[in-house]
Order: C-alpha cells, then sequence, then structure tokens
C-alpha cells in the first residue's frame, strides 16, 4: 500500500489532479471571502431563494445533457467525442426550452389560483442558466479528456470571482432575491464564454480522420447514461432539495437558511478536492477497468487518500461547529454551526465515495446505483414526513438524514470494490 501512495504522489494523474484543484481550492476560497458578507447583507428569505434557484439549475444543467457528458470519457475516438457534445448541446437547447414553458405555465396557474405568483417572478433567468450551465458541463467534460486542465480551472475561478463580486453589487444596489439570482446567472455566463473559446480551440485539434458518428448512432451507444445515470441525478437532486422543502414548511425559514449555509460550507472540502479528483480519476479508472487491471487498486488507494485528507476539515467542524459559525458568520448563525456538526459525517463519507462514483458507469452499475438512490430517498422522505409527529427538533431531523447518507455512501464503496474484484 505504501508503494501504491508513493506511486500516485509521483504520477501525472496527480500533477493533472493539482492543476484542476487549484482552481477548485481558488474558487472555494473566493466563496468564502464573500461568504461572511453576503450573510450580513441578505436575510434567510433571499439565501434561500438562492439556494433553490441554484439547486434547479445544477439538476437543470445535469440533466439538460441528457447525461451524455459523463460518456465523453469513453468515447472511443475523436470524432465520437465530438458528437457527444454536440447531443449535449441538442439535448441542452431542448429541455431550457422545456424548462421555460414549465415555469410560465406554474406563474400563470399559481399567479390565478394561488397568489405566488411572485415567487416565480424570481426565478424568470432559470431556462438561461440550465442551458449555460449545460454547456458547461459538455464543454468541460471535452476539455478534461483532452488534458486542458488549466483552461478548466481558469473557469472555475472566473466563475466564483463574477459571482462573489456581482452578488455584493446585488447587496449594495437592491438587496432582492431577483438580484441575487441575477448576479449568480452572470457568473455562469462569464464561465461559459471562456470555457467556449478554450473548447474551440481543442476542437480544432481534434483527429477526425473518419466520419463524426450521427447523433443517433452514439445515444444509443451510451443509453445507459440517458435510461439509468440521468435519473439517478434526478433523484439525488431531490434527495438534496427535500430537506430543505420539508425544514422550511415544518419549522420555519430560518431553520432553511441554518441547513442552506451548513451545506454550502461543507460543500468546500468535497468540491475542492472531489471535482478536482474525480475528473481526472474518471478516465484512468475506466481504462483500468476496460483493460482488467489494478481497478480494485486505483479505488482502495484513493479512497483512504480521500478519508485521510477530509479528516481534518471536516473534524474541525465536527468539534468546533457552533464556535466556527459564530465567528464567521455572527452570532446569528450559531445554530447553523450545530447542524453543521451532523452534516460533516455525511459529507466526508461522500468525499470518500468520489473513487467508488466514477468507478460505477465503466462496470455497468447504473441499475444498481439507480436503486440504492431510490431507497436512500425513500429512508429521507420517511424521516422527515415522520419527525415532526414523533416530536424530533430540526437538529435531530438533520441528524438522522446525516446517518442515512453515511450509510448509503459506505454500501456504494463496498459494492463497487467487490464488482471491480470480480471484473478483474
Amino acid at each position: 500500500m505504501y508503494n501504491s501512495f508513493q506511486k500516485l504522489l509521483g504520477s501525472a494523474f496527480v500533477r493533472s489532479v493539482a492543476i484542476v484543484g487549484m482552481g477548485g481550492i481558488g474558487a472555494q476560497a473566493i466563496a468564502l471571502l464573500f461568504s461572511p458578507i453576503l450573510t450580513r447583507m441578505f436575510g434567510p428569505d433571499e439565501m434561500g431563494a438562492l439556494s433553490l434557484f441554484v439547486s434547479l439549475t445544477a439538476l437543470g444543467g445535469q440533466i439538460g445533457t441528457l447525461s451524455y457528458h459523463n460518456a465523453v470519457p469513453l468515447a472511443k475516438s475523436d470524432g465520437e467525442m465530438l458528437a457527444l457534445v454536440k447531443l449535449c448541446q441538442r439535448g441542452a437547447q431542448v429541455f431550457s426550452l422545456l424548462s421555460a414553458m414549465i415555469l410560465v405555465f406554474a406563474f400563470f396557474f399559481q399567479g390565478a389560483f394561488s397568489g405566488f405568483s411572485g415567487r416565480f417572478q424570481d426565478y424568470w433567468a432559470l431556462p438561461v442558466a440550465i442551458y449555460i450551465i449545460a454547456e458547461c458541463n459538455a464543454s468541460n467534460a471535452l476539455l478534461i479528456v483532452k488534458g486542458a486542465f488549466r483552461a478548466s480551472s481558469i473557469a472555475t475561478v472566473l466563475q466564483s470571482l463574477f459571482n462573489g463580486f456581482f452578488s455584493v453589487l446585488a447587496g449594495l444596489a437592491l438587496g432582492s432575491a431577483q438580484a441575487l439570482i441575477l448576479a449568480n446567472v452572470l457568473s455562469h455566463v462569464g464561465r461559459y464564454y471562456f470555457l467556449s473559446k478554450a473548447k474551440d480551440g481543442v476542437c480544432s485539434a481534434l483527429a477526425l480522420d473518419g466520419e463524426v458518428p450521427s447523433l443517433r448512432s452514439v445515444a444509443r451507444e451510451h443509453k445507459g447514461f440517458l435510461l439509468y445515470r440521468a435519473p439517478q441525478e434526478i433523484i439525488n437532486a431531490v434527495a438534496a432539495n427535500i430537506p430543505i422543502l420539508f425544514l422550511g414548511y415544518q419549522y420555519g425559514v430560518e431553520a432553511v437558511g441554518y441547513y442552506g449555509l451548513a451545506m454550502r460550507v461543507l460543500a468546500v472540502p468535497s468540491t475542492v478536492i472531489g471535482q478536482a479528483v474525480g475528473p481526472v480519476f474518471y478516465p484512468k479508472i475506466s481504462k483500468a477497468i476496460l483493460e482488467k487491471r489494478d481497478a480494485t487498486r486505483l479505488i482502495t488507494t484513493l479512497t483512504i487518500a480521500l478519508g485521510l485528507a477530509g479528516s481534518v476539515p471536516y473534524g474541525l467542524i465536527v468539534i468546533f461547529g457552533e464556535s466556527i459559525f459564530e465567528f464567521v458568520f455572527g452570532p446569528f448563525w450559531v445554530q447553523g454551526g450545530e447542524y453543521a456538526r451532523w452534516l460533516a459525517l455525511w459529507c466526508w463519507c461522500g468525499l470518500m465515495n468520489v473513487a467508488a462514483m466514477r468507478a460505477i458507469p465503466a462496470l455497468n452499475l447504473h441499475k444498481h446505483f439507480l436503486f440504492i438512490e431510490l431507497i436512500g430517498l425513500l429512508l429521507r422522505v420517511l424521516v422527515l414526513l415522520s419527525g415532526r409527529t414523533l416530536g424530533l427538533t430540526s437538529v435531530q431531523i438533520v441528524a438522522f438524514l446525516s446517518g442515512i447518507g453515511c450509510l448509503i455512501n459506505c454500501f456504494l464503496i463496498v459494492l463497487v470494490l467487490i464488482c471491480s474484484r470480480k471484473a478483474e
């Protein structure tokens, strides 16, 4: 195992991770620097509206590509890779248009019967953001596969910088949810422009020896991503947003504010490390599984390394959560630190699960993964529905949700290791 770590540290894989990781670290550092300012400029309502918007656009960006951006590293030729990117673009166009139609219908329907049209007015930019993020996902996948790690890293940093700067301007000028959401959309526009320029440069150098496969043929060949990965991503996004909806309904908007802030802070280590390691590890583990060599060792080594890396930041939150939140975000956010102490365990297990998650497509475990996600979603819904009936506090609800998340992640790691060993 020691030799495995030595080889890992001295490999091109680690150098690639470092380049991508610097982008993630820079972006998260910028977001953290702006967070204490924004929590003092916007209240729970505005921050909650932004949290829901970000969740919806992240979901739409994933589903807008029909999940085919995850298939780009598995392309057997540059022509197939280009066809997959074009397929993602078509999907983004269709899904963005569909989301606009749903938003218009919901606006008029709710405005006529429920009087909540103001809520939908906050999300007028949703279709635009979904299209931009879906395009960015496809472009970023191509850049990573072709080794343009620096461009991907710079785009991530610029997006975070734009988001923080525009959000502060929104707070100074208007202080409304719409202004905060618009700032978020503008930051994605900046990232989209940079990635598009980088993608054009990469596409001009592709070795297109033969014809580019038709979109229908590549869609059929990688249909597992549409049939299983896309539903899984929907379920995962729903599972991530259900706590926000239920906490708001049962315990009030303050609970939503605490939960949302805690999750944003705790996402920093997993985002920095996971986004740096995951995209680089995906082609490597896919190749190892296809060649039937060293897959289990690679997954095990990276899982242990991620567990050790996450033990420091998440351990500090578990021990000093309330004090850290009070110092950084102000005395009104102490209870957010109590939420964070439990959620840190969930996020830590999720970080350790990065290697196993990236191996699922190559091991063809889409069906298994979908089933496990459904079970996890049902367990979370059961806890949320029964919590108030049993007299549980919001913190106890969060503790139960964290426990379920830990169990699901650990089970997935074990399952992937067993299947990878069988595949060798």
